[in-house]
């Protein structure tokens, strides 16, 4: 399995959203930590993948192509990312149905082939075995999609995280993690709850970790700030009632990732 999780936060005062997720992949005959499972789709817009990594690239390929040139406000966002998170399942429908029946499900339902309790049963039973999380911020506002594996779009208001996410999410609970967050704050939390995730055998190791910046821009953290947050949290492993975060980690500048510049 995997984790991966989108936040947001706030940062001199605009919305900015955080992304993090570790490389674990794994199927019947073992696992390595050699996915990455962060994915550009258009310019200011990325996503994050967890489940069967296949479909999961296969949803991502099909929504690249579709919001290739397609033009989404704010207003319409919502609509057109569940509007193509539809049509990818109705594809993946017609394409399992064309496999077992020879037809489309439009084409069974033309000829009356089957009672209309079986076709629903094919739709009803459609899942991807893939969970997706797209995050953007178009004028100033942040979305973070999640869409689950029967192809649910979920706009999260604050946080979402998929894969193995039981420790994550109670810890991102437990921290009343809200975007209202700074950055640093927000850096800290969900760098936090990815490790405290790792005690489940299912979420690799190693951890990547980025900003999205309002302008469509996306940046890494460095290496040395993820060393200056694993120090801190030493501090806080010994004394779990603590619940404040240190004031500075030192410099949390970033790199940007040479793939999307």
């Amino acid at each position: 399995m995997t984790l991966c999780i989108a936040a947001h936060c706030q940062h001199e005062g605009s919305p900015h959203i955080v992304l993090c997720c570790d490389w674990l992949s794994s199927d019947d005959y073992g696992s390595a930590e050699t996915c990455d499972k962060l994915t550009w789709l258009k310019p200011g817009w990325f996503a994050l993948l967890a489940g069967t990594v296949h479909k999961a690239d296969e949803i991502l390929a099909f929504f690249e192509e579709e919001l290739k040139d397609l033009a989404i406000t704010k207003t319409s966002a919502l609509v057109e990312v569940r509007r193509l998170a539809r049509e990818y399942m109705e594809h993946l429908r017609d394409h399992n149905s064309r496999l077992r029946y020879g037809f489309t499900v439009p084409e069974l339902i033309k000829k009356r082939a089957f009672p209309k309790e079986d076709i629903d049963s094919i739709s009803s039973m459609l899942t991807t075995s893939a969970e997706v999380i797209i995050a953007t911020i178009i004028d100033g506002d942040p979305f973070i999609f999640e869409i689950n594996m029967s192809g649910e779009v979920i706009l999260q208001p604050e946080y979402s995280t998929i894969g193995t996410i039981a420790q994550a999410s109670a810890f991102m609970q437990w921290r009343c993690v809200t975007s209202q967050d700074s950055l640093p704050s927000m850096l800290f939390e969900v760098y936090e709850s990815k490790r405290f995730a790792e005690m489940d055998k299912d979420v690799g190791a190693h951890t990547s970790l980025f900003v999205l910046y309002p302008d469509g821009d996306l940046y890494q953290v460095k290496a040395s700030y993820l060393a200056q947050m694993d120090k801190a949290r030493r501090g806080f492993d010994s004394d779990r009632t603590k619940t404040r975060l240190p004031k500075s980690l030192g410099d949390w500048r970033f790199s940007k990732p040479e793939e999307f510049e």
